[in-house]
């Protein structure tokens, strides 16, 4: 009894003893982590603006999908006190948007913190380029994968790339993710080449924060060329990610280029190379703590699947189909992000076990399967015609962006002059702006006289005008008056004692007149001339009396040049009288309660 209390007791005391290790080596762990916490921390407040910016923005990555969302949301304080202890307006601004952008995704009070991240984005606007850019991408982002606004979220990022251009991507540690999460955007809507000529620059570009980002880089060129049905050069770009994948012993990434490279030689016939490369992801999915994402390990089910039935062992193609299901649901979790990855997904999943089962005979689950296949098909299409929908738009809000950030560039410029340069500089520049105020003074001044000397023009060309028309209407008048006389005398003569040739004279010379008094061609010419004075007085009277007549319109002419009857006879060569009664006939043509005075009616045409 004895010895086994003993032994009992013995064992009781080591386990305390091991108790105690355990507790001290966790604590030791904990210490550690704490430090090295507090290291990456303390990192962020160093360097130059640009550094720390990054480096703020990476720690806020790196703590942004913790499980506890309050543990997040009170590192994020820890920063903003932080920031503001150390008056470091950047990070302090970096600060604020982490926070506000936490309570929009988290949906409480989404409207009020998002107008705070809008108020934070216009505060970091007039302070750095590069922190605003950095934030609009961000927004972009929240836009498009959380907020499902997709247009809007394409046209934050499209305005973020186009200040980054502007700003220099070589000059952002971060270059490379960002350029890959746009290009991401354009490969899930297919626009493939527009995803190529993003990502193409970006491999040579140093990201000092994501160093991993270079393989996404190479890897979504080759996807964008496979869709593009350039195999070779897609094949060519999923040996480059193999490489430096295998260089830095990445598992992750040896398998995604793994299965890329494996279906290239499926789509080729060569299943037995297929297989060698399909079973690399395969294997490191089943390593521990691989930390190979969910959709990896289902596209590597997929692919194994693909190859069980060429081989016609369609069972077990069905078993690898039916994990790679489970996997998609843990794909789902994380489709807050990549929701169109996780749709083209489910849709090359279940269009593969449509076949399998078809193959089986069994038709009633391959109808079921190929149902869900378009019902993913069908989902990822209404995403990007959401999005294509607006390209337009997007593409004009990016325009007007840019020109924004230009004329910050300017104003900074400017800014940056007055702080470094000398009094003498500001003297300089005061004798600059007295110059170009000196020259704007000239400017606005021959711009008055040029105006003032094309009023006298305008004048010139009027007066011209009604003298070349007054000129004309003496003429007629000369004209009929001299005809007149003509008659005048073949009259006396006609009544000569004696006289039977001056009777025909007199008949010639009268039929003579009426066909010159005023000819179509003098008409015509006088319309010329008078508009010159009088531009679209025809048009306008025509307008208010549709039914009048030539010798109305005439007759209204004349009286707008404020001639008297016996002018305006002697112009038309007819009596006096006759123009009483034209003058008549029109006013009765004047619809009832409107003013009949001629000379006020012409006056106001």
């Amino acid at each position: 009894m004895s010895t086994v209390m003993d032994y009992n007791g013995f064992t009781y005391q080591y386990f305390t003893y091991g108790i105690r290790v355990i507790l001290i080596a966790l604590l030791c762990l904990l210490c550690n982590q704490g430090a090295r916490a507090q290291s990456s921390f303390e990192k962020i407040f160093e360097g130059e603006p640009k550094e720390r910016i990054a480096l703020a923005f990476d720690w806020v990555n790196e703590h942004s999908h913790m499980p506890d969302s309050a543990g997040e949301l009170l590192l994020l304080n820890q920063l903003l006190h932080e920031t503001e202890e150390r008056n470091d307006k950047y990070l302090n601004l970096v600060a604020r948007y982490s926070i506000a952008y936490f309570h929009v995704v988290s949906l409480k009070r989404g409207e009020d913190w998002e107008e705070e991240l809008n108020k934070v984005m216009e505060k970091a606007e007039q302070t750095d380029a590069m922190l605003w850019a950095n934030m609009v991408h961000r927004k972009g982002l929240l836009y498009y994968h959380v907020k499902k606004e997709y247009a809007k979220g394409l046209g934050l990022l499209l305005q973020a790339h186009e200040l980054f251009t502007e700003l220099g991507y070589e000059n952002n540690p971060r270059a490379s993710n960002y350029t890959f999460e746009l290009a991401w955007v354009y490969y899930y809507l297919g626009n493939y080449q527009e995803c190529i000529k993003i990502l193409t620059p970006a491999q040579h570009y140093s990201d000092t924060i994501f160093p991993y980002v270079h393989l996404q880089v190479l890897n979504t060129i080759g996807l964008a060329y496979r869709n593009l049905n350039v195999p070779d050069s897609a094949f060519a770009y999923f040996n480059r990610t193999l490489q430096v994948a295998r260089d830095h012993n990445n598992l992750i990434w040896i398998g995604v280029a793994s299965i890329n490279i494996s279906k290239y030689y499926i789509q080729k016939g060569e299943y037995d190379k297929a297989l060698l490369y399909a079973e690399v992801q395969y294997k490191n999915s089943k390593i521990k703590d691989n930390k190979i994402l969910p959709q990896d390990s289902c596209e590597a089910l997929i692919v194994l699947a693909k190859i069980d039935m060429h081989n016609g062992d369609i069972d077990k193609a069905l078993v690898k189909l039916s994990n790679a299901e489970t996997g998609l649901n843990a794909v789902k979790l994380v489709a807050i992000w990549w929701e169109l990855l996780y749709y083209d997904l489910g849709y090359q999943l279940y269009v593969v076990q449509g076949d399998a089962y078809e193959q089986k005979g069994n038709h009633l689950n391959a109808f079921s399967s190929y149902l869900k296949a378009y019902q993913y098909r069908d989902t990822l299409e209404v995403v990007r015609k959401k999005t294509q929908s607006q390209k337009v738009h997007t593409e004009i809000m990016a325009q007007q962006y840019l020109s924004k950030l230009r004329q910050l560039k300017n104003e900074k410029k400017v800014w940056a002059q007055a702080r470094n340069f000398s009094v003498l500089v500001l003297l300089l520049g005061g004798a600059w702006l007295f110059l170009l105020y000196s020259r704007q003074r000239l400017k606005s001044r021959k711009d008055r006289q040029l105006f003032e000397n094309r009023g006298q023009i305008l004048h010139t060309e009027k007066l011209h005008a009604e003298e070349q028309l007054h000129d004309y209407i003496q003429l007629l008048q000369e004209k009929n008056k001299k005809l007149e006389e003509i008659s005048q005398e073949l009259l006396r003569l006609r009544l000569l004692p004696g006289n039977t040739e001056g009777g025909h004279a007199f008949e010639s010379m009268e039929k003579l007149k009426l066909a010159v008094i005023i000819t179509e061609d003098d008409w015509f010419r006088f319309i010329d001339l008078f508009e010159n004075v009088h531009p679209g007085f025809f048009t306008r009277l025509k307008g208010l009396f549709p039914d009048i007549t030539q010798s109305e319109m005439r007759l209204m002419a004349l009286l707008k040049l404020n001639m008297s009857t016996n002018s305006m006879a002697g112009v038309l060569g007819v009596s006096p009288e006759s123009i009483r009664k034209t003058a008549y006939r029109f006013r009765k043509k004047i619809p009832a309660g409107i003013n009949k005075n001629l000379t006020e009616i012409v006056q106001s045409v």
